[in-house]
């Protein structure tokens, strides 16, 4: 009899067989966004929750609003935050509302969300943005992402290797250059973003070759990171040109770089730790290839003049001390 008992089972009830009354009720219990996924179910609760918003919710009614009643209540939402959540609390309105807070952002903000997007890579942002008068130099940003460094969105998309970014605001005209240095390029060598560099150093003039205001040129910044492919195309870029004479300034240039690259490595310890590293040897070979000197004497900083050829010798890579 027990057995019989557990046995039992009760039929169950589909939620699509629901009447109308349960479902209100179950509706009176669930959020926005809880209806949506709700609606999602089967084309029956779609019609329900459609009907069910229209008739006992009354923002049913807001998203029924005409346009310039709709951009009037935007305009009158002082926060940002006020805005986008209004923009995404519904489907039917969220373009005509983001264009209007895009729109703002241009005329009373400096077109500070620019560098919002390039932050995050928000790359439909960014397009949208861009087919406004938006400011390409801006340096304004978001109390979100405030800093001290002041970037341009070209910069901000390069500190954080988002090349489709960089790539769309180079297109629409954006300058490499703040305050007469190449901050875009420096940063995203900094920050080992190869591909990168490489897309805004393609990006220069020809006649550009060093760094304003710095001592270092890109050549010795690309071997510093041991970006090999980056170093490669310094190299091929000026060998293209009409002058490719071995001068003294290009030579003294070569040299640097081997020897500020084989310092990153440098180690004094009396017990030498065999370590190969691809990069730094392909690296070292291109630069002696193409005209470095191991014997002349470079100074960096404050340090003595030291040569490549004394540095290589505490080098971990055994390839690198054979090879000078």
């Amino acid at each position: 009899m027990f057995d019989k008992a557990l046995n039992h089972t009760t039929p169950s009830t589909r939620l699509h067989t629901l009447p109308n009354e349960t479902l209100i009720d179950i509706a009176s219990f669930l959020s926005i966004s809880e209806l949506r996924q709700l609606s999602k179910v089967n084309q029956r609760l779609n019609d329900f929750v459609q009907d069910y918003s229209k008739r006992y919710r009354n923002n049913g009614i807001f998203w029924a609003l005409p346009n310039e009643i709709l951009l009037e209540v935007v305009r009158h939402l002082d926060c940002q935050k006020d805005r986008s959540r209004l923009a995404r609390s519904c489907s039917s309105f969220y373009v005509l509302v983001t264009e209007c807070i895009f729109r703002h952002d241009v005329r009373y903000n400096s077109s500070s969300l620019l560098n919002f997007a390039a932050k995050r890579n928000l790359k439909a942002m960014t397009r949208r943005m861009l087919r406004l008068d938006v400011d390409l130099e801006t340096r304004s940003t978001t109390p979100r992402t405030a800093s001290n460094k002041k970037l341009t969105p070209l910069a901000t998309a390069a500190l954080y290797g988002h090349s489709e970014i960089a790539e769309m605001l180079l297109k629409k005209g954006a300058t490499q250059f703040i305050a007469g240095s190449r901050v875009p390029l420096i940063v995203s060598i900094l920050a080992g973003h190869e591909a990168l560099a490489l897309l805004l150093y393609r990006n220069l003039p020809a006649s550009v070759v060093c760094f304003e205001n710095h001592a270092v040129t890109v050549l010795q910044m690309a071997s510093i990171a041991k970006m090999a492919r980056l170093v490669e195309h310094c190299l091929n870029h000026r060998n293209s040109q009409s002058q490719r004479h071995l001068d003294d300034e290009h030579v003294h240039n070569l040299s640097s770089a081997l020897v500020r690259m084989l310092l990153v490595d440098f180690s004094d310890e009396d017990l030498l730790r065999r370590q190969t590293d691809e990069h730094a040897f392909q690296i070292v070979l291109m630069l002696l290839r193409h005209g470095a000197s191991p014997d002349v004497r470079i100074q960096i900083q404050e340090s003595p003049d030291i040569t490549a050829r004394i540095i290589a010798s505490r080098h971990p890579d055994p390839r690198i001390r054979n090879l000078l």
